[in-house]
């Protein structure tokens, strides 16, 4: 595999070499190496199975967290753990914050509309707003696909930081009145931002006309019937949601009014990190994106939500950031260092204390959903979240 290698500097701008050397194993992690997950055959045994995750999840501090196991449009296992909020359990309907697994949730949204023809990766991001084109480069567009890829020169950056230190969220005309561009040229470099991938919601609403969050709902949540949303305002039930590590969720009272000065088709927000959903419906997701980009819908009618097409660009490796050991296509990253001899795909989420995965291999269409609210941050010498590395193990003999 040749990929863009990109060297990261601080805080998260990486600069660009277009001679890349297969993927690498990073060094080994300054930090305390936890027990590595047991490596005995679970045997379709779930209650082994139970008992050796409860285990890793009291070796890596998670406090309340479901995990759902699927192959092909099935979910053949789930598990839940520890406490949600307050005195009240995790379970099956427990909704977590999932941070930035929630991209490439908002990736299938986009490439959805991409399939339709009202988005195309190669749309400039002027047509969100003027001043999203880099003052220093007034002759190279920045386009979704560079959002979706980290490489617009796009950061989270002084605009975006105030914006988001504010109890009501500010409109995007305000954002770009301080700087947000890296030095880079628009495709020239990686720089993971928040802030970009959040425009991608600003370019759904300009595509579809209504706000991003009921997009969601309407094309994706409702038909896959699931209890899921980009607010809290959005779960049926908001004591089944989970409270974080550092925060209740719940404690931001109503989010509606948060978001009320962003207007239509300048989302910013969203997105990038803010879907609530529980591991069992996350895992729904999972199978379109594992399988052939289609589902039933709650009347058991067959939804082709993604094209071939689609999937295979959303799955088609494009950088690659040795900071962080990982590979990504449209949105989502790719690991070949968690199980031998297997490319997964999905997302990590690291947010308010949760570290959480979905995993899943596009060949057996098995995956792993684990969601938390709270769990150790370290690293394995892969630099995957070793608490996801040991969960993802530890299911994936179960599958078999």
């Amino acid at each position: 595999m040749s990929l863009p290698t990109l060297q990261e500097t601080v805080p998260q701008q990486l600069s660009a070499s277009l001679a890349a050397p297969s993927l690498p194993v990073s060094a080994p992690a300054a930090e305390e190496e936890l027990p590595a997950a047991p490596t005995h055959r679970i045997d379709g045994n779930q209650d082994a199975l139970n008992e050796q995750l409860d285990t890793l999840f009291q070796q890596y501090g998670v406090k309340g967290c479901s995990v759902a196991a699927f192959e092909g449009e099935e979910i053949v296992y789930t598990h839940s753990y520890g406490i949600a909020r307050g005195n009240q359990p995790a379970d099956e309907n427990t909704k977590y914050r999932i941070a930035s697994i929630s991209k490439a949730v908002t990736a299938t949204l986009a490439m959805h509309l991409v399939d339709q023809g009202k988005l195309s990766l190669g749309d400039e991001l002027v047509s969100i707003h003027p001043a999203l084109q880099n003052p220093a480069y007034p002759d190279d567009p920045a386009t979704l696909q560079m959002l979706l890829t980290h490489t617009s020169g796009i950061i989270d950056g002084a605009g975006y930081n105030r914006a988001i230190s504010r109890g009501i969220f500010p409109s995007l005309d305000v954002v770009m009145q301080s700087n947000n561009f890296s030095g880079s040229r628009p495709g020239e470099r990686y720089s993971y931002s928040n802030f970009g991938l959040g425009l991608v919601c600003a370019a759904i609403e300009q595509a579809t006309g209504v706000p991003f969050r009921d997009y969601a709902k309407s094309e994706l949540f409702d038909p896959l019937g699931l209890d899921a949303g980009f607010m809290t305002n959005d779960i049926d039930d908001p004591q089944t949601i989970a409270a974080l590590g550092s925060v209740d969720p719940l404690s931001w009272g109503d989010m509606e009014k948060a978001y009320s000065q962003i207007p239509l088709g300048q989302m910013y927000l969203l997105g990038q990190g803010e879907l609530y959903i529980s591991a069992v419906d996350l895992a729904k997701i999972g199978m379109i994106l594992a399988g052939d980009g289609s589902f039933l819908d709650s009347d058991s009618q067959r939804v082709q939500f993604l094209s071939q097409q689609a999937l295979e660009q959303m799955h088609t490796p494009l950088v690659y950031d040795p900071q962080t050991n990982t590979t990504r296509g449209l949105a989502v990253q790719m690991t070949e260092d968690i199980i031998d001899g297997t490319t997964l795909w999905g997302h990590q989420g690291n947010a308010y204390g949760v570290i959480s995965c979905l995993f899943y291999d596009r060949d057996t269409r098995k995956g792993v959903v684990f969601l938390n609210n709270r769990a150790s941050q370290m690293r394995t010498e892969s630099k995957v979240y070793a608490v996801n590395d040991a969960v993802v193990k530890a299911i994936w003999q179960y599958l078999g």
